[in-house]
């Protein structure tokens, strides 16, 4: 199930994703766009360092109708 879980500490920030993607999405290419976006949006908004960033991935496959099979 999709999730986050965020742990702040002397000022530094680790935080654990919980992602799902689609079948034949690039997975290296999802998670570090979400990454990105998620380490730079919380630096920003926050003045806190994200020192961990964990991203965990199950990929969503559809009956075969869905994927276009």
């Amino acid at each position: 199930m999709p999730g986050v879980t965020v742990q702040v500490k002397d000022g530094a920030v680790a935080v654990k994703l919980d992602l799902v993607v689609e079948y034949g999405a690039v997975i290296s290419a999802v998670t570090g766009a979400v990454g990105s976006r998620v380490i730079s949006s919380i630096e920003n908004f926050t003045g806190f360092t994200v020192d961990e960033l964990t991203i965990d991935v199950d990929v969503h496959v559809g009956q075969p109708e869905e994927r276009g099979s």
